[in-house]
């Protein structure tokens, strides 16, 4: 039998507050409330549950992005694509990115959000300007060494991009919320 079929798992939270740091330039959007599908359990067997979702401006000590709460839970790192990790990887930038890194460390839940795709990343135009297979060499080491998990969005330029990418780092949100309970 499951938790949440034994009752031991709370239902989702009813809000979610996301802290998005002062400096992100264009920073993601994120939907005013989610939807997600809850097993209620014996006497509700599958109930669509809204989550609010409120966004504060903070200058955050580490990252981009974190939940409010719980302290510490959840955090991102976001980098506009390959281009600007090759500018803060290889580069005398190395040493402030090194240290911007390990004060994610805190961070239960640590993610490297990078916008590109692999598939983009290996266009020619790209090759000619960076070092791509060197700055993918670099980002897997420093994500080996500061345990981030890198996820590669693709490009998210537009209000609509930016938007269902908030929504998927929302559920994200709640599915590290829902396994820390089980």
């Amino acid at each position: 039998m499951s938790l949440v079929r034994a009752g031991l798992l709370p239902p989702p939270p009813k809000s979610l507050t996301i802290l998005v740091d002062t400096r992100e330039r264009t920073p993601l959007l994120f939907p005013s409330n989610v939807l997600i599908h809850f097993d209620g359990g014996r006497k509700q067997k599958h109930v669509l549950h809204a989550v609010s979702i409120k966004t504060e401006s903070a200058t955050l000590s580490a990252g981009d992005y974190q939940l409010s709460q719980p302290e510490n839970f959840f955090v991102i790192e976001r980098k506009a694509g390959l281009r600007e990790l090759s500018d803060n990887l290889l580069s005398s930038d190395c040493a402030r990115q090194y240290r911007a890194f390990s004060r994610l460390k805190d961070f239960q839940h640590r993610y490297l959000l990078i916008e590109e795709s692999p598939s983009s990343a290996m266009t020619a135009k790209l090759r000619h300007e960076i070092d791509v297979w060197e700055t993918l060499r670099r980002t897997t080491e420093a994500c080996l060494r500061f345990g981030l998990t890198p996820l590669y969005i693709g490009t998210i330029r537009d209000h609509s991009a930016r938007l269902k990418a908030g929504e998927f780092l929302c559920l994200l949100f709640l599915a590290h919320l829902r396994a820390s309970y089980q």
